[in-house]
């Protein structure tokens, strides 16, 4: 381990042993050699799981042991410095640190200054500015809102300081972006930050993040940096131009039907390829897709019972009894379908049949997982249709992409 500290069959091989050491009188000994072991695996390779999952196992075991549990939280917040120091974007460190801390029972606000400190040295380490959004929302958490406001305009009086000399950095122009989560009212000093690093950048491409700051800011009118950014980055056109479409449709306004689900050949289509290959995957996509635009509930409806019977059709053929044949698989499974699907669904069994071999056990146990899910999809379908906000949107339309049928931009990429 001391060679190659990701061979973690012998990190929990070490595990056992020290478990049949647990009645030895010095048994602390080897829990602290083993502590100096991990301590020399994370300086030749800081990113391993294994190794600070492993130092977390042992502090477990060792604190119940030791006079002064304190000593030993402390002692690793040190070392958690120690590491930083060496990288101060290591997460597994981080992580670490937090956990210390948090048994340590170590103030928020003392974690709050070392973050100030290590952001300090690097603006840009994204590591600590979001372990100070973590701390930051903590702290205010138990604020009554006009302290709330004052904590805010605090940490933006700061963030102004810091983003002159570091206004390149991304991750200062999202945490500045994340304060806004506690403090909405707080979006016109946002925007005034954003507009005095404007006025001392020369270089176009340099206005890029507060541009993008300035774009998401809550009541205002995106259109004109979009139009800016578009310009100074060329490679993410579709993205702006989306979202000038989305900043010109009312926040109240229903949107729009895709062409492409009302186009009954395309529907037609999807409806034959379900009938063959029983792909729940599409099936519920179309059912998701009716949570945003109902007038198709039925179709889907008739998409998903089909699929599930031919899902189910593929299970049964693997039957214990050897002389279960496919036909009479389907004969059993057609009884369960609408009307409208008996017909397609006999010939997919004998497209089956036609094709040879059977189904595989694996292929069985996907199938008969995928019969679940789009039952679970069918009851999804019906309660969006009869209580569409009862039902959390799960595959979001944020993404709008070309329509298929017209070649133009238009929403609901996101689920096709």
């Amino acid at each position: 381990l001391s060679k190659n500290p990701e061979f973690h069959s012998a990190w929990n091989y070490r595990r056992d042993i020290l478990l049949h050491l647990r009645d030895r009188s010095d048994f602390v000994n080897f829990l602290e050699k083993d502590l100096d072991l991990t301590v020399a695996a994370i300086k030749i390779n800081p990113k391993v799981y294994a190794t600070w999952d492993f130092r977390r196992w042992l502090l477990g075991l060792l604190v119940p042991l030791v006079p002064e549990p304190r000593v030993l939280w402390e002692k690793e917040l040190k070392l958690c410095a120690l590491f930083n120091e060496k990288d101060n974007r290591n997460f597994h460190c981080w992580n670490h640190r937090r956990w210390a801390a948090a048994l340590a029972q170590r103030a928020d606000a003392d974690e709050f200054g070392y973050t100030t400190a290590m952001i300090a040295k690097d603006p840009d380490n994204y590591s600590s500015l979001h372990n100070r959004f973590a701390l930051l929302s903590r702290l205010c958490s138990g604020l009554d809102p006009l302290a709330r406001e004052i904590a805010i305009s605090q940490e933006l009086a700061w963030f102004r300081n810091l983003v002159h000399v570091a206004y390149k950095s991304e991750s200062l122009w999202r945490y500045l972006l994340l304060l806004l989560h506690i403090a909405p009212s707080q979006a016109p000093a946002v925007a005034r930050i954003c507009h005095q690093v404007l006025q001392h950048i020369i270089l176009p491409s340099e206005r890029k993040w507060p541009l993008s700051v300035l774009s998401r800011l809550p009541g205002r009118d995106p259109r004109g940096d979009l139009t800016e950014l578009r310009r100074i980055d060329p490679k993410r056109t579709a993205l702006y131009r989306a979202l000038e479409a989305r900043a010109a449709v009312p926040a109240s306004a229903p949107l729009p039907t895709p062409a492409c689900l009302t186009d009954e050949p395309l529907l037609a289509r999807i409806l034959g390829h379900l009938s063959t290959t029983g792909n729940p995957v599409l099936a519920t996509v179309l059912a998701l897709v009716c949570r945003q635009w109902a007038g198709v509930v039925s179709q889907v409806w008739t998409c998903l019972d089909l699929t599930r019977a031919c899902v189910c059709q593929h299970a049964t053929w693997l039957s214990p009894s050897p002389t279960a044949s496919p036909a009479a698989a389907a004969a059993s499974t057609t009884t369960a379908l609408p009307a409208q699907t008996t017909t397609t669904t006999s010939a997919a069994s004998s497209s089956e049949t036609a094709a040879g071999p059977h189904p595989t056990t694996a292929t069985a146990a996907a199938s008969l997982a995928s019969a679940a899910i789009i039952g679970h999809a069918i009851r999804r379908a019906r309660l969006m249709q009869s209580n569409p906000g009862s039902v959390e949107f799960l595959l979001g339309c944020d993404a709008p992409c070309p329509d298929p049928t017209r070649g133009a931009p238009g929403p609901g990429h996101g689920l096709w």
